[in-house]
């Protein structure tokens, strides 16, 4: 799996079973790829809908798509400045 993005700004994709918590899994696996210099051992889920997760980790908040495919999870990093951020919710 690859992932491409235009411009500077960091990216992070991961990928977990489809279980109980493996939107979250692989949504931390994503943002620790995005951000390898910061420390995340803690991140929260600060907000979600039913297609992105907002993460809360070492100050950062990072928009987080997820999808299901073949009975697992695909997460991968945004751009926080995209419009639709903010309309992510509890």
């Amino acid at each position: 799996m690859a992932l491409v993005r235009p411009g500077d700004g960091p990216a992070g994709i991961g990928l977990a079973r489809h279980d109980g918590d493996g939107r979250v899994r692989a949504a931390g696996q994503a943002v620790r790829r995005s951000l390898p210099e910061a420390d995340l051992s803690e991140l929260v889920v600060a907000a979600s809908d039913p297609h992105r997760l907002l993460i809360a980790g070492d100050g950062t908040l990072t928009t987080v798509e997820t999808r299901e495919i073949d009975g697992h999870v695909v997460a991968w990093t945004v751009d926080g400045d995209a419009p639709d951020t903010e309309e992510c919710t509890r």
